[in-house]
């Protein structure tokens, strides 16, 4: 980090704020075990780093792979068809498993050297990219510069209203596309979305008792009951782990959201979107909100209830979940 002066990413944290890297020069691979040549090919990575392999691999960016493969596995058919997969892609495969290499890896010294002669190369002789744009804006950029939502954005870029191309979790837009769909004469009507900020944190009484604190802004969340014509007695909102608690506020969270309620004071369970999400929200969320204090959006709400739908856990019925 110190060297690059960006955060070093190993993981996709969930409703995170990545880091935009800078476009890359040349990729390098190395040491990359046996699993991850496989998956690489197969595009079934499931760790940022082959994930961002798969991502680059065709877009004719010097890349080098180094494997790093224990001696009974050096003649696996797998691994033979896929490294030789790798090499049509134009992907420099440093695999030499005739030459009795120290830890079964080409030398470091043999790695730097091709991306220096790849480098050279590219530079000489570039690959076309079709997809790098005059004018290039990261969604949270554009989302502060255009005064948009970064989950609006994202929307635009997946859905293909807008040229973009996926960078990590990230998308990066074509800034004069997005200036021309912009442009363009809205529905009459207003559009205009409230955003909620959801906040908890812990403090201690005069006893020395730590309490739970939630407001949605600004306001005391109150509890949503699923338990019957009468409240429960008493109803602590916890996070960071799964238990009762984390579900008493991921329902809150939910049945807020979706402003839903009841004449007669509890949920309906058959009809209540708050209670058929609350499981996942509260085993991808809630169970994974800092200990201390945390920060909540409406609008990473509905990315969260997007991506489900992306990911075919939505139902069909649901799809007037999100609102405008």
């Amino acid at each position: 980090e110190r060297l690059t002066q960006h955060a070093v990413q190993s993981t996709y944290e969930f409703l995170e704020k990545i880091d935009t890297l800078p476009e890359a020069d040349a990729i390098v691979a190395a040491p990359i075990t046996f699993s991850n040549v496989n998956q690489w090919v197969q595009g079934t990575g499931d760790s940022l780093a082959v994930l961002v392999l798969c991502e680059e691999s065709t877009q004719g960016i010097p890349t080098i792979a180094a494997p790093y493969i224990r001696p009974g596995l050096m003649q696996h058919p797998a691994l033979v068809t896929n490294i030789a997969q790798l090499r049509q892609w134009n992907i420099r495969v440093l695999y030499e498993p005739e030459k009795a290499h120290a830890l079964n890896m080409v030398p470091w010294e043999a790695v730097l050297e091709e991306l220096r002669l790849m480098q050279q190369q590219y530079y000489q002789n570039p690959v076309p990219r079709a997809d790098i744009f005059p004018e290039e804006i990261a969604t949270a950029d554009a989302a502060e510069k255009y005064q948009l939502s970064p989950g609006y954005l994202a929307r635009l870029a997946r859905t293909g209203t807008v040229r973009a191309r996926r960078f990590g979790r990230d998308w990066i837009i074509d800034e004069t596309a997005l200036r021309a769909y912009l442009a363009q004469p809205r529905k009459p009507g207003p559009r205009t979305r409230v955003v909620k900020v959801y906040r908890g944190w812990r403090e201690k009484d005069a006893t020395g008792y730590e309490n739970t604190h939630v407001t949605v802004n600004g306001n005391s969340l109150a509890p949503f009951n699923t338990v019957g014509p009468r409240p429960p007695r008493k109803i602590r909102f916890e996070w960071g782990y799964y238990g009762a608690g984390p579900s008493q506020l991921a329902t809150a969270i939910l049945a807020d959201y979706f402003g839903e309620s009841s004449v007669e004071g509890w949920a309906n369970w058959e009809t209540s979107r708050a209670i058929k999400y609350v499981a996942d929200f509260k085993n991808e969320v809630i169970g994974h909100l800092p200990p201390d204090s945390w920060e909540l959006t409406s609008e990473q709400i509905r990315e969260w209830l997007e991506k489900r739908k992306e990911a075919g856990k939505g139902q069909e019925e649901d799809r007037d979940i999100l609102g405008d």
